[in-house]
């Protein structure tokens, strides 16, 4: 996911000039807001402190992501959910 991609979890929803008349005369939510109506998950708020987050960095490199999982003893490559066959 490039940095553009991930500043859409936090960037309100615009309406395109391509965007056909029943998408953009309705209001469309951004991630962050979807996420916390849908999975009541509040991506822009700490948890434990209750601050508000902000996007810093997006690692991108496979490599580089494997350095900071390893020693951290988390998988490096995605692990399947317990429904997922």
């Amino acid at each position: 996911m490039t940095v553009k991609e991930w500043a859409l979890f936090f960037a309100p929803a615009s309406h395109e000039p391509g965007d056909s008349p029943s998408t953009s005369t309705r209001a469309r939510m951004s991630w962050a807001p979807l996420l916390k109506r849908v999975f009541a998950i509040d991506i822009t708020t700490c948890p434990q402190w209750s601050g508000p987050l902000t996007l810093i960095s997006v690692i991108e490199e496979p490599g580089v992501i494997v350095k900071i999982l390893r020693p951290l003893r988390l998988p490096a490559r995605a692990t399947k959910s317990p429904g997922q066959p």
